[in-house]
């Protein structure tokens, strides 16, 4: 993972259900590219979680083996992205 320090990434898979959710712990924003396994499919929706604010929906971009965040992740603010 790269596109920023102290970045947090925790990945989870339920059935066929993926979520990774991104952390920024660091005092600046953050464009987080996260590197996919080969052959893993694109993201449903992306949601941005930020601290004293209400859920809403992230732009990213998904590159061949990455996704990439299009919209900057605050300071603790928490991209989650979920997908099939």
């Amino acid at each position: 993972m790269t596109g920023g320090p102290h970045l947090i990434a925790q990945f989870a898979e339920a059935g066929s259900r993926f979520r990774l959710v991104v952390t920024n712990g660091s005092a600046d924003p953050a464009r987080p590219i996260v590197h996919l396994p080969a052959g893993m499919p694109g993201p449903d929706h992306v949601t941005l979680l930020t601290p004293l604010a209400e859920p809403r929906p992230a732009a990213c971009v998904l590159f061949p083996g990455a996704i990439e965040a299009q919209t900057e992740v605050p300071h603790r603010g928490i991209p989650a992205v979920e997908w099939n």
